[in-house]
């Protein structure tokens, strides 16, 4: 019996899918009007693709395309989102046209697999997902689900890994493919049913080892007395599981458990202004002495101590680390563009000329002089041109570098990129969204350090956020004198402004109905008079100064 081997299954794959050259063709195809035509599904296309003569056949379809035929099968703009974009690369390998390798042995598996079902019932299931074993089988197990018990002698059982025709339990406890006859369908049985159950298995395992073998090291330290105290719990652990504080005075030692419960405190708690050196990116030193600490304790010893235990612990270190650089980012005021899909940014185009100092201060001197601007204005108008050459010679494509995102977006629209991109292309949504925004900005507050938004549900109205800074919940201010920045006249709650002052108050509520109607009107004031394009184009004296500065840079 010949079982499915994945290091050597990309050969097989590709001579597999070289030997019928129609099949090669048409995937060809596909591919090719999935990356010209991102809106349309990719079952739509297989479905033009087959229905038309191989003559001019992927012209005829985008030709279609072009034309509106295929508008009702578009991605909703609502749904383009990051998990769209993922599902839609999944969906796009699962509509590829099938080998006749693949065709025959996709229906062999299914007749062994769902007995009490008819062949020509599994035929037609496969007929209607385009032979696709992975988008078959549910339906397959819907139809096969247990019947009453009046049909009992047509029952069956849901079949799984363990009970699969084609999945085999060696001697050493793997799990194996029977080898099917299409190396395709092989790689796509064992994606399926072995990977998943091998890779939760080598999680389990190691997840033992490391226990078993910091358990051998924590009895092995104790016999040789090489254990450590840790200043924090007290707890005596080997030398494997203490980090060390950077004070030259008094250097303190800390155990992992205990560096693990304060990252998280720091990143899902009250802890992160005491915990967290933004700084350096690591963690300040908690221990408790008579004095205060003002060491740290290295960025390589938090990130053993936590991505040492386990994947949760190591998630905390990517989060911790990923606020660490958002915080220092916004320290340094640099301009920067920002993914709108994730954290990432990248610093933004800035002019390293020599030259540049000497012409501002020439086109302020030209501004005053001939336009009688203000200084403020003038200024706002030159950053303004600066950005729009910086966009221009960017391009407003922007891509994201984070592994977990790799998004490609618009600077200009915030939106995800996609070929051929129009700004602002659903503009109903977009002024809507609009309205929608300014009417839940009034009722949210966002932190002025941090930028997390938040409601107030009871209590008073100084606010607290994680990151430690305080702000009042009525003006949204900064609070840096405590409770001074409110009323300190006696009387009873609930008996409006205070005559003898201006202060907000403590306990005070604001009238949300009102203030949303007014910033609705308003925004929808500013949009009506605003252009098409929701942001309004340069005037003649802005593109003048921008061609001016182009041309001198």
């Amino acid at each position: 019996m010949k079982f499915y081997d994945p290091r050597s299954s990309q050969e097989e794959i590709e001579r597999e899918e070289d030997e019928d050259e129609e099949t090669k063709t048409l995937n060809w195809n596909l591919e090719v009007l999935a990356d010209v035509f991102p809106d349309i599904t990719p079952s739509a296309l297989h479905d033009m693709l087959s229905n038309v003569s191989a003559e001019s056949r992927m012209e005829i379809v985008a030709d279609a395309a072009l034309r509106g035929g295929l508008s009702k099968y578009s991605t909703p703009p609502g749904q383009q989102d990051a998990e769209a974009e993922k599902d839609k690369e999944i969906a796009l390998e699962e509509e590829k046209f099938k080998t006749p390798q693949y065709q025959k042995a996709v229906k062999a598996v299914c007749y062994s697999e769902f007995k009490s079902l008819k062949p020509r019932h599994i035929r037609q299931v496969l007929k209607e997902n385009h032979l696709s074993y992975r988008r078959a089988r549910p339906v397959l197990l819907k139809m096969d689900a247990p019947r009453p018990r009046w049909m009992f002698l047509r029952s069956s059982k849901t079949v799984n890994a363990d009970s699969h025709p084609y999945i085999i339990t060696l001697a050493n406890g793997n799990l194996a493919v029977r080898c099917t006859g299409s190396a395709v369908l092989d790689r796509e049985l064992y994606t399926l049913f072995v990977q998943p159950v091998m890779t939760q298995r080598r999680r389990v395992q190691e997840a033992r080892d490391r226990a078993y073998a910091r358990l051998l090291n924590a009895s092995e330290a104790a016999a040789a007395d090489s254990l450590y105290e840790c200043e924090c719990c007290y707890d005596s652990v080997p030398f494997e599981d203490i980090t060390f504080c950077s004070a030259k005075e008094q250097c303190h030692t800390l155990c992992s458990t205990c560096v693990q419960r304060t990252v998280h405190e720091a990143v899902y708690g009250q802890g992160w202004a005491r915990t967290a050196d933004v700084n350096h990116g690591t963690v300040k030193c908690f221990a408790p002495s008579a004095s205060e600490c003002h060491g740290i304790i290295s960025a390589d010893q938090v990130c053993q101590a936590l991505c040492s235990t386990g994947a949760n612990s190591a998630a905390d270190w990517t989060t911790f680390s990923s606020r660490c650089a958002e915080a220092s980012i916004r320290e340094s005021r640099l301009a920067v563009h920002n993914c709108p899909f994730c954290s990432y940014a990248e610093a933004e185009y800035e002019p390293s000329s020599p030259v540049w100092p000497v012409l501002r201060f020439f086109f302020y001197l030209a501004m005053h002089v001939f336009l009688g601007m203000t200084e403020f204005k003038t200024a706002e108008m030159l950053r303004s041109s600066l950005r729009r050459i910086r966009l221009k010679r960017h391009g407003l494509k922007f891509h994201c570098q984070a592994p977990g995102c790799g998004i490609t977006s618009c600077l200009r629209c915030s939106a995800q990129w996609r070929d051929p991109h129009v700004c602002f292309e659903a503009k109903l949504t977009s002024l809507r969204t609009a309205v929608e925004d300014s009417a839940t900005d009034v009722v949210k507050r966002t932190c002025l350090s941090c930028g997390l938004a938040f409601v107030k549900e009871s209590g008073c109205n100084k606010m607290k956020c994680t990151c430690g800074h305080s702000m009042c919940y009525l003006c949204r201010e900064t609070i840096d004198d405590g409770y001074q920045h409110f009323c300190q006249h006696f009387r009873e709650r609930g008996m409006g402004k205070c005559e003898s002052c201006d202060k907000c108050e403590l306990y005070g509520e604001q009238n949300v109905d009102e203030e949303v109607q007014t910033a609705v009107e308003k925004t929808q004031a500013k949009l009506h008079d605003e252009e098409p394009e929701l942001k309004p184009r340069p005037s003649n004296v802005e593109l003048w100064i921008d061609y001016f500065i182009e041309w001198i840079a």
